[in-house]
């Protein structure tokens, strides 16, 4: 039987009811949210499942709750009879990169989460110090998106947040610049959708990060796998694996 890589999502794929049908069905899955709920010390699990949709799409709610939902799904099929051996790699779409590192044994649960509600944290911050959103343009190149936000910004920030895939990538900035971006994408050829998560300001000034730098961990019990991060995240999970004892090594 060949190996299986898992995919995991990011922000932006919650919804209210999410992982109450395996909380239900499965022993493994329902002791994945309880646990949440004592570490974090509220009931994650009751805003997953009932919500309401606008506490849920909270960024430092949202984030924990895809990340433990995700790793609930994953320990429900575990116990379905779905063997460990056939996963040949983990990766995710930005906060879906924590979700990987958990799944694939280069942290432990709780130290994953404490760490995904903590970015989460930080994040909404951020979002709430100033009015920001993000999009999600389709079908343009990067420079086509370049020239979008040029020219939705009209004086306020609007920068490529998320470099996605080829076709597909994120931008963030001043919510009504993002409004903007969207109204005018057709106008560069491209679709340009809101998303519901919190935006993040980014400076013009900022350097771009460099989207290849990977690491290479190495847990006692698994072969090493490799990753592609952005220099900040790579950075912090290295900390947190030395911190934790965890040999690892970055190149």
């Amino acid at each position: 039987m060949g190996k299986t890589a898992l995919l995991f999502p990011g922000q932006g794929s919650q919804t209210v009811g999410m992982g109450r049908d395996v909380r239900e069905a499965s022993r493994r899955a329902a002791t994945v949210f309880a646990t949440a709920d004592e570490v974090l010390g509220f009931s994650l699990s009751d805003l997953c499942f009932d919500g309401p949709a606008q506490e849920l799409e909270r960024t430092d709610i949202q984030q924990p709750a895809i990340f433990v939902t995700s790793v609930a799904i994953w320990e429900a099929m575990l116990e379905n009879g779905v063997p460990d051996s056939l996963l040949g790699g983990a990766a995710g779409l930005s906060l879906g990169e924590y979700t990987a590192l958990h799944i694939a044994g280069a942290v432990g649960f709780e130290d994953a989460l404490k760490l995904v509600a903590q970015r989460g944290r930080l994040m909404q911050e951020a979002a709430l110090a100033s009015p920001s959103g993000m999009a999600s343009v389709v079908g343009a190149d990067e420079e086509t998106v370049l020239a979008l936000c040029d020219k939705a910004a009209q004086g306020e920030v609007l920068v490529p947040a998320n470099y996605n895939c080829p076709g597909q990538i994120a931008i963030s900035g001043a919510r009504t610049a993002c409004q903007r971006a969207v109204e005018l994408a057709s106008e560069f050829g491209c679709r340009a959708l809101p998303l519901k998560v919190a935006g993040r300001s980014i400076p013009h000034s900022w350097p771009r990060p460099a989207s290849n730098w990977p690491v290479r961990w190495r847990t006692p019990h698994s072969p090493a796998r490799w990753f592609r991060w952005w220099p900040t995240s790579a950075r912090a999970i290295t900390g947190l694996l030395r911190r934790s004892g965890t040999p690892c090594s970055g190149r």
